[in-house]
């Protein structure tokens, strides 16, 4: 897609009609998992028949990949999306 973007903890659309919190956005999957377990809570599966081929499915997996070289990998990539050194950007000329 050649963007970069991330998902805010809360975020408004259509001029602010509509507020999307997303509470558990820092929270670890295996956290919830976890969670889940000891509270022997039910676990809704997604019904969609693309839930295994899509870019999220993707990217947890390279960030996983990282994460086993650099156990820090996880959190400085969270980190860098508000550390941007705007000298080293290109400019889109």
């Amino acid at each position: 897609q050649g963007r970069f973007a991330t998902m805010v903890p809360a975020q408004d659309f259509f001029g602010g009609k509509i507020r999307v919190i997303r509470p558990l956005c820092a929270v670890r999957e295996s956290m919830v998992e976890s969670i889940v377990h000891t509270l022997n809570l039910p676990v809704v599966s997604i019904d969609c028949p693309l839930k295994n081929e899509n870019l999220r499915v993707d990217f947890k997996r390279i960030v996983g990949e990282l994460s086993g070289i650099n156990r820090y990998a996880r959190e400085n990539i969270i980190r860098s999306l508000t550390n941007i050194d705007m000298d080293y950007l290109p400019t889109g000329e």
